[in-house]
């Protein structure tokens, strides 16, 4: 049973998410879409270096978990691209007539 703690973190997730396809949909209309592409992904990783330094206690501590945060963030993110890719596998003719 989910608490009201954890529904409204899941509704803030997909708020985020939400956004994020907006404004990548949006610079897709002018910008090649492996340009968005590559833009978001570049984004994410500089966020995931700021979060990390943001949580370390030191340059040292730093330099001591990056290796750790680095396999965690690529985990994340190959576990996220491989659902999407599912997802899109399964609802494919949804999709390309309009829906994501």
């Amino acid at each position: 049973m989910s608490t009201p703690e954890a529904n409204d973190n899941d509704k803030q997730f997909s708020e985020i998410i939400d956004a994020f396809v907006v404004l990548a949909n949006d610079k897709a209309k002018t910008t090649p879409p492996q340009m968005v592409s590559a833009g978001l992904q570049f984004a994410s990783s500089r966020f995931c270096a700021y979060l990390l330094a943001g949580t370390s206690t030191s340059k040292e501590h730093f330099m001591e978990q990056k290796e750790e945060a680095i396999k965690y963030f690529m985990g994340q993110f190959e576990q996220m691209l491989r659902d999407n890719v599912a997802d899109y596998e399964q609802n494919y003719e949804q999709y390309q007539t309009g829906g994501q």
